[in-house]
Parts: C-alpha cells; structure tokens; sequence
C-alpha cells in the first residue's frame, strides 16, 4: 500500500545511517590507538550507533506490524463470502467468480498438459514441421481474433496497433 512505501525508505535510510555509523567507528577505534584523547569522540559515536541500531529495530518493526495490518485487512473472507451470497442470484449459471476462475485455471493446465501429446501424436501422422507450425500458429490467431478485434474498436485502437506494430 501507499503508507509501506514510507516505511520501507524509512528502514533502508535507518539501516544506511547504521552503516554509516560503524564504518566511522571502525576509523575511530583505529585512531584510538594513536590518539589517545578521542574517547569522548568514541563514546560519543557509540552511543549514535545505539540509537541508530534502536532506530532500525523501531523501523523494522512497524513495518513488519505495517504488512501483517495490510495482509489481515486484504484478506477477509467473511466479507467476500457475505457478497458473493448477496450478489448470488446476478451470476451467469449461478458461478461465481472464484469458481469461474478455477474452472478456467484448470482448464488452462489441461490444454498445457495436454499440448506434448498432441503434437507427438500429430508428428508421428507424417506431417511436416512448417505445416504443424503454420497450423498451430493459424489456431491460436484465430483464437485471438476476437479480442483484437475489440482492442482495435476501442478508442484506443490506434495507440494499441501502434504499438504492436512496434513489438512485432
């Protein structure tokens, strides 16, 4: 959601800072050894780095309680079977959506499923591979005539020919 994006720069920047922090302490503690009046500077660099580890532990905890409120609100089943109830008697055939979806994934792996045997099948018939391809291809553009046809009457037609002249 819009309110995750804030919260994930929130934590790459309190993770960034934190870095940043220990790679200056690292120089510090190297230093240390030949100054031997820069304690006041490292403490003072520990305790940055303190609040910058509790700073990305409060980061990555809200937005860890931000995905659980986002999952637990797009998800709720009760409200979705309440509609589907209500809206029950407006389906074609009495379906729902969901059903429908299903139907139509199943469907979709059994003709996947199926596509190997079929094209063995057809090699072992004798035909040539420009036929076999010409006709498979022929197929699955008649199949999707019907939703360019649609596409090209929208009016968007043009921007749409346009741009599949462009990709080929």
């Amino acid at each position: 959601g819009p309110g995750q994006i804030g919260k994930t720069e929130r934590l790459m920047a309190a993770e960034a800072r934190m870095r940043a922090v220990s790679a200056r302490m690292a120089d510090v503690n190297l230093a240390i050894d030949a100054l031997s009046d820069s304690d006041s500077t490292y403490e003072d660099m520990f305790t940055e780095l303190t609040d910058a580890v509790r700073e990305v532990a409060d980061a990555k905890a809200e937005a860890k309680r931000l995905n659980w409120a986002t999952m637990n609100a797009s998800i709720d089943f009760e409200t979705m079977q309440a509609k589907e109830e209500e809206n029950a008697g407006s389906y074609p055939f009495g379906v729902t959506p969901f059903v429908r979806g299903v139907a139509f994934m199943n469907l979709a792996a059994l003709l996947f499923g199926s596509n190997q045997v079929v094209i063995k099948q057809v090699t072992d018939t004798g035909l040539d591979d420009f036929t076999q391809m010409f006709l498979r291809f022929g197929i699955a553009s008649f199949m999707l005539l019907p939703f360019v046809w649609k596409g090209a009457r929208s009016p968007q037609g043009g921007q749409m020919a346009a741009a599949s002249f462009q990709l080929g």
